[in-house]
C-alpha cells in the first residue's frame, strides 16, 4: 500500500548544466503557449510554477522547482502544493487547537482535582476530532 502524499516530490537528473536548464525553461515558458500556460517565477535556481492569475483560487497548487548542480549534470527536484499562504493558514490553524486544547485539558484537571462536576473534558474529543477534519482537507 501506498503512503499518501500531502505534497508529492520529484528529482530529475539531466546531463546539461544548470544555466542550461533554467535557459531552457525560461525560453519554453516565455515563448511557447503549448508546452506552459502557466506563469513562472524565476529567482536564482529557483523557479515556481503557477496556474494563471485568472484561472487561480486560493488554494491551487503550485510546483516548485530547485536546480542544483550535480556529478556530471543537474539535479532538478520538484515539489508540488499549495502556496506558503496556504501552509501558513493551516499553521495557524492547528497551533489554535493545540492551545485551546491545552487550556481546556488543563481547566478540566482543575475542576476535577478540586472534585468539582464539568463537562470541560468532551470538548477534548472535539478538538481532536476538529484537527482529523484539518487533516483531511
Amino acid at each position: 500500500m501506498s503512503s499518501f502524499k500531502i505534497r508529492p516530490r520529484f528529482r530529475q537528473h539531466f546531463e546539461s548544466s544548470p544555466k542550461e536548464i533554467e535557459r531552457l525553461f525560461r525560453d519554453r515558458v516565455e515563448n511557447d503557449n503549448d508546452f506552459c500556460t502557466c506563469q513562472a517565477t524565476f529567482s536564482g535556481s529557483h523557479i515556481i510554477l503557477n496556474i494563471p492569475k485568472e484561472e487561480q483560487h486560493y488554494w491551487s497548487p503550485q510546483l516548485s522547482l530547485s536546480i542544483e548542480e550535480d556529478e556530471g549534470g543537474t539535479l532538478l527536484r520538484g515539489l508540488y502544493g499549495p502556496p506558503p499562504s496556504v501552509w501558513t493558514m493551516f499553521a495557524f490553524a492547528y497551533f489554535a487547537l493545540a492551545v485551546a486544547f491545552i487550556v481546556t485539558a488543563i481547566a478540566a484537571y482543575s475542576y476535577y482535582i478540586l472534585e468539582m462536576n464539568s463537562k470541560l473534558i468532551w470538548l477534548l474529543p472535539a478538538y481532536a476530532l476538529a484537527a482529523l477534519i484539518l487533516y483531511i482537507i
